[in-house]
């Protein structure tokens, strides 16, 4: 009996079975995590007289990342990889998985997938660290290429977004993209008074070296936030500035002060030790001389 009825199959990743070629993709599947693909094949010669196991259908895969789906002639001349049983696909790719299905008569049939995204990278929230304080205005944006959702402090928002800043309250972003991954900031925002309130007290005649630490980070985080700011925070931001640099001025005159005075005090102990340098130089001629005078007197040489 002559078979001409080609084999059957499955394909079957997660929740998801396809047993058709199909025609058009769609990218619509989305996973985080490895997922893993199963093939099945089923043949009707196993009912016919003398069939064994070795006359079973034969399983071939192909994995193929594009996005427009293959014809049975295109897929004809495709080299295939023999099907052993299930394997594992692994972020982050986008892929399509095809089968082909030959029984013991060269039946053939193809089979594939939807396409499919395994994306385990999270979305990218930038102008903003996790944890990070700010004192004003902050411009933030969020990339990622299947993103879903991003909300601030609950509410959903698209694009890019400020944070308003020069205010005592804090900010939390959630972004989701479409296979899951989420991406969570949290960022206090403070007034630039508060920032300022760090060298409140320091003045041209209290200010002093121990304090240059303290009015360097001001300084640094005044200027670290003018990126974004409005021209109100700006000019805030840059008053607390000058008045950083009019203080670090004062810490470097007192330290030059210092400095001054610690090598006049070298130089004065230096000094002390020249007379007494030069009574020993006298004393060394004056010994020379006498020895010198003996050796004369007893008609000797030198």
């Amino acid at each position: 009996m002559t078979d001409v009825t080609a084999p059957t199959g499955e394909i079957s990743i997660k929740n998801d079975m396809w047993a058709s070629l199909l025609n058009t993709l769609t990218i619509d599947l989305f996973f985080k995590e490895t997922q893993t693909v199963e093939i099945a094949a089923d043949d009707d010669s196993y009912g016919m007289v003398g069939h064994s196991d070795d006359d079973a259908a034969k399983v071939a895969y192909l994995i193929d990342d594009g996005d427009t789906a293959f014809t049975v002639d295109e897929l004809e001349g495709m080299r295939f990889t023999e099907y052993t049983g299930p394997f594992s696909i692994e972020p982050d790719q986008r892929l399509v998985v095809y089968a082909r299905i030959t029984d013991h008569a060269d039946n053939v049939t193809y089979i594939s997938s939807d396409g499919l995204v395994l994306d385990a990278t999270l979305p990218a929230v930038t102008g903003v660290d996790d944890g990070g304080t700010y004192y004003a205005t902050r411009a933030v944006d969020v990339d990622d290429e299947n993103l879903a959702t991003v909300t601030l402090d609950g509410a959903p928002v698209t694009g890019g977004f400020e944070l308003e800043g020069n205010v005592d309250r804090s900010y939390t972003i959630v972004a989701t993209d479409r296979a899951g991954n989420v991406t969570e900031v949290t960022v206090t925002m403070k007034p630039v008074e508060d920032l300022a309130g760090q060298i409140e007290g320091l003045t041209s005649d209290t200010v002093g070296p121990d304090d240059r630490e303290t009015v360097e980070a001001v300084k640094d985080a005044a200027e670290e936030n003018l990126g974004d700011a409005t021209d109100e925070e700006r000019a805030e931001l840059e008053d607390l500035i000058e008045r950083c640099d009019e203080l670090l001025s004062e810490i470097d005159a007192a330290e030059a002060a210092v400095a001054a005075e610690a090598k006049a005090a070298r130089l004065a102990g230096t000094g002390d030790t020249l007379p007494v340098m030069a009574v020993c130089s006298h004393l060394a001629i004056g010994v020379l001389a006498i020895v010198g005078g003996e050796l004369l007197r007893r008609g000797c040489r030198f």
